[in-house]
This record gives C-alpha cells, structure tokens and sequence, in this order.
C-alpha cells in the first residue's frame, strides 16, 4: 500500500500551522482539523482511483476487491422486480414506466441473459445496486482461475449448461477463493 501521508498530489500544506498555537488555539485547532479533512479527503480519492500503486512487497497481501476498482465506474441501481440478494446474477428489462427492471437471470431462455451482478441485496418492489463489471468479493470456495457459467437460478455455477434450448453464456470466473471477476460474455450460444 502507499505509504503514510504519500498522497498522488500535493495539497499545498506545510507540515506546522501558520497560526500560533499559544496565542490563538481556537483557531490552531480549527486549522488542524481542516488539514486533517483535506488529507482524509486526499487518501480516499487516491484509493478510489487507485492513484498510487501498491508498494511492490506489500502486493501479496493487497485483496483483489481492493486493487481493482472497476466496480466503482460500473455500478448501476434498478428496480427489483424480485428479491434480490448479493451474487444474483440479473437480466435487466424495460419495465415501461422509463425505470430499468431487474430480474433473475437464467440461462433457460435467451430473453434472460446475464447483464449484471447483485452487489447489494433489494427486495422487490425497492432498488438494488448491481455492477456491470467487477470484482464481487463475497464467496467461499472458489478455485482461482476457474470459469462461472449463468444457472437456470439467477445464479453462477462452475459448469456450462447442456440441456437443449438453454444458453450457454460465460460470465465470470475465480481471481481468489472469495474474489470473483464479474464479467458476463453479450455473445452466448443457444444449444
């Protein structure tokens, strides 16, 4: 990780306040706290952009979810039109009223395809966040390097369908065993 107090800019602050802390204190601290806030404020941006890269011997310890950010830029909230709970794989449909649906997705019908992950659970009726891209960090069990097809269920599982007349459609695959690379194929084949 960057270091203590390494930011990807430089905001302009000298290390000592220019107010003199005997004579006005009230203000010293006031001073303090706002340069607190700019280097808090710093740190997260830097963070969210990924500004600054990991150091080089802390890189095994970094998570996935941490170091990869493409979820930031893909997230996208929809209307549940079902329960929805994170790790929903969702298809996403024009309801008519202007307001993106999402349903489960399955791979029983083209019409159902995958498009997006639930990352924070809903309940119908009530909007649920969804990444389009990304890493979801929220499994066990996973083998790093392994493929993740569309279910029947709105759910991903480590073998491609067979059954005639079903998709098969590639979605994701395993960076860590709790680490998954959400990234759905729009190019799917119909058995």
């Amino acid at each position: 990780m960057a270091g203590k107090d390494q930011y990807s800019t430089n905001l302009g602050l000298s290390l000592l306040s220019e107010v003199d802390q005997s004579k006005y204190p009230s203000i010293y601290l006031e001073c303090a706290r706002i340069r607190n806030a700019l280097k808090v404020l710093q740190g997260a941006l830097d963070q969210y952009t990924g500004a600054l890269a990991e150091d080089s011997s802390a890189r095994s310890s970094v998570a996935a979810s941490i170091s990869v950010r493409t979820q930031n830029i893909s997230r996208f909230y929809v209307y549940a039109t079902v329960d929805l709970v994170i790790g929903n794989v969702v298809n996403l449909f024009d309801r008519g009223s202007a307001i993106t649906g999402a349903r489960l997705a399955s791979c029983n019908s083209a019409s159902t395809y995958a498009q997006a992950i639930c990352s924070i659970a809903a309940t119908a009726g009530n909007y649920a966040e969804v990444i389009l891209l990304g890493i979801l960090p929220s499994y066990t069990g996973l083998t790093p390097g392994q493929r993740y097809w569309l279910s029947t269920t709105g759910n991903l599982q480590a073998s491609a369908p067979s059954t005639a007349g079903q998709i098969v459609q590639p979605c994701a695959y395993a960076v860590t065993s709790t680490d998954l690379y959400f990234n759905p194929t729009l190019h799917f084949t119909q058995l």
